[in-house]
């Protein structure tokens, strides 16, 4: 009897992919042969090396009294969930105009960070229970300011 971990295979049409972490976060499929091309009980085994995640979220996680929406608290699942894996290390920004960034705790530094907004979080949606700010009522100037400072708060963090 092998103590190998169980065999997982990339889908051929994912081969070469990277999971992209962006809008509503997403993850390429990993399928355990096993068990007749289910999806996997986990996204993988990390083998020789560690590996780091950046997400970027489109909207606030449900904390300090602010209301999330599905794919922030979605966002905030997969964060805790990456970090509870053994080598994986897991960062997150994502917006609020209400949230402060967390307290460093003894010995060990916040793994998430707010992108702090004077204005709701832009949003797509007709209808949002905590958001009236549209993406498409951006002039292309403000469009391209939020963008641009988003990568400026990303590669500095």
């Amino acid at each position: 009897s092998s103590s190998a971990p169980p065999a997982y295979v990339i889908p051929a049409m994912w081969k070469g992919a990277r999971p992209v972490f962006a809008g509503a976060l997403a993850v390429y499929p990993i399928w355990d042969v096993r068990r007749r091309r289910q999806p996997a009980q986990c996204l993988f085994t990390p083998k020789e090396k560690d590996v780091m995640m950046f997400q970027i979220g489109t909207n606030n996680w449900q904390r300090q009294g602010e209301f999330a929406p599905g794919s922030g608290i979605l966002h905030a699942s997969f964060h805790q969930t990456f970090n509870s894996m053994p080598g994986v290390k897991c960062y997150s920004i994502f917006p609020s105009k209400v949230q402060t960034d967390p307290v460093a705790e003894e010995g060990e530094e916040p793994n998430f960070k707010i992108f702090k907004l004077t204005h709701d979080i832009p949003i797509c949606e007709s209808v949002s229970p905590n958001s009236s700010f549209r993406w498409h009522s951006m002039s292309p100037e403000e469009f391209t300011k939020y963008t641009k400072r988003l990568e400026e708060e990303v590669c500095q963090y």
